[in-house]
């Protein structure tokens, strides 16, 4: 397949050793995968100090790859955790991916259940404040899906509006947080409250340190209870609502939500 097909017309030249490969045609539709990524661009430059343990904004390709060979691992853990209990549902499905770093929660997504789910990806955006790991993204993404329109959001989780997230069309969404939930630095409350102005149906996967410091667990079980209550008041229909704390195999604690979920008006 052709360069063109997989990857932006008009990639620019950069220093990005992902972007690079997939100009060369070493990454592509086809072949790349979590574990591609991490030997082609899995390095350590020394400058874990500067990930702010996996919670800074990222500001150049080495920090991305400094994050892929430190903290690509362990979500790679905790993701295989996660998967195995998820039912992707038929038809075409759209998905978000909040704090979406380079794309890896998305692209283990695909790695997990294959072309046949990538192929039903109508729609792909991908939030994130760091424009180094946004373009890394983009460029994975359009490896990972053959036709699916993608939306890059160069923004602050809090600084997202309503309009950012309606989707047009009969697309299932699936709402992607990989540690992100349980961090203090935006209302998570509110962005549920934007995400559920979108009338149609939901499947939110979440997985996070479980940790019960600076925001941590109780962040997750927070916007379970919101939804369960929304749900009491008539306001959505809450198909299910599953939180499970786990170890990964190398002992780290961690702990998941599982949200699907159906909005009838719009009005969350």
């Amino acid at each position: 397949m052709p360069l063109a097909a997989i990857a932006p017309a008009t990639l620019p030249k950069t220093t990005d050793t992902v972007i690079d490969a997939i100009c060369a045609g070493t990454i592509g539709f086809g072949n790349i995968s979590y574990s591609l990524l991490r030997r082609v661009a899995g390095r350590d430059y020394g400058c874990w100090d500067e990930l702010g343990r996996g919670r800074a904004i990222l500001t150049s390709p080495e920090q991305l790859d400094q994050y892929l060979y430190t903290y690509g691992p362990m979500t790679k853990d905790q993701w295989d955790q996660v998967l195995p209990r998820v039912r992707i549902p038929p038809g075409r499905l759209r998905i978000v991916d909040y704090g979406c770093g380079q794309g890896l929660a998305s692209g283990m997504l695909i790695d997990f259940f294959g072309t046949e789910l990538a192929k039903r990806i109508s729609n792909v955006v991908l939030v994130d404040p760091s424009g180094v790991a946004l373009a890394r993204a983009e460029a994975v993404l359009r490896c990972y899906t053959e036709s699916a329109k993608i939306w890059s959001l160069n923004k602050r989780l809090d600084d997202l509006i309503v309009e950012d997230l309606i989707l047009n069309g009969e697309a299932y969404s699936i709402h992607l947080f990989s540690n992100v939930l349980d961090i203090d630095s935006f209302q998570h409350i509110e962005l549920f409250n934007k995400i559920l102005k979108t009338k149609g149906r939901h499947l939110v996967l979440a997985v996070s340190h479980n940790r019960n410091f600076h925001g941590g667990s109780s962040r997750l079980y927070e916007i379970a209870q919101a939804l369960n209550d929304y749900a009491q008041r008539g306001r959505l229909s809450l198909l299910e609502s599953t939180i499970r704390e786990f170890r990964c195999p190398k002992g780290q604690k961690a702990i998941s939500l599982q949200l699907r979920l159906e909005v009838l008006h719009g009005s969350v």
